[in-house]
């Protein structure tokens, strides 16, 4: 990821970028490795607006997710930024992603009720009025395969100490743009365990 960030600048295309992330994962001895980057109007529509082949501009938001695979564990993250200076609103909706994640990652803990999480990050947008732009999960399940447990609306298995899963409560606002933070978390008997070490702001290459 930090590979990929440094690769951004206005002129560049997602493809540019695609490129220098795989890459740094397959030379780190990953056996599989993606990543969707998308751009611009393109943050506004989840995932489906990646477009490989469009340029990158000055002011844009912009977020990658990557996967990878590793002895058969499988990995997932995701993270947004801003092309450059940005606007007010483009940062406020990336400092509330940043906090949507603190909030749910740190209610990932033994016996804590996934619909519960669900609802704390639906309560933080919807005081911005992006509630209806939250579309997605908060969690999967990551690690050998499968995808439980889920945190999600109407999940109401709670979480066991073992767990190992995603976090990545993102929005995705049309007009301003869309955002995504997940990292992967295990589960102690303690409490979450990041184990993704990307900060959540990688630097830019500009």
């Amino acid at each position: 990821m930090l590979a990929a960030f440094r690769a951004i600048r206005p002129g560049v295309t997602n493809l540019d970028v695609t490129a220098e992330g795989v890459s740094a994962m397959l030379r780190a001895g990953a056996e599989s490795a993606s990543m969707a980057v998308s751009s611009g109007p393109g943050t506004f529509y989840l995932d489906s607006g990646e477009d490989r082949r469009r340029v990158i501009g000055e002011g844009e938001m912009i977020f990658i997710d990557m996967g990878i695979s590793v002895h058969g564990y499988i990995g997932d993250q995701t993270r947004a930024g801003i092309v450059g200076e940005g606007n007010p609103e483009q940062k406020d909706l990336l400092a509330t992603v940043q906090q949507a994640y603190r909030i749910a990652s740190q209610g990932l803990k033994p016996g804590a009720s996934a619909a519960s999480i669900y609802q704390s990050v639906v309560d933080l947008y919807d005081r911005k009025g992006w509630a209806p732009f939250f579309v997605h999960h908060i969690s999967h399940g990551l690690g050998l395969g499968g995808d439980l447990p889920w945190v999600a609306a109407g999940v109401e298995e709670p979480l066991r100490a073992g767990d190992a899963l995603s976090c990545e409560p993102g929005v995705y606002v049309p007009g301003v743009g869309g955002a995504r933070v997940e990292n992967m978390i295990y589960i102690t008997p303690e409490g979450p365990e990041e184990l993704t070490r990307c900060p959540l702001d990688p630097p830019m290459g500009f």
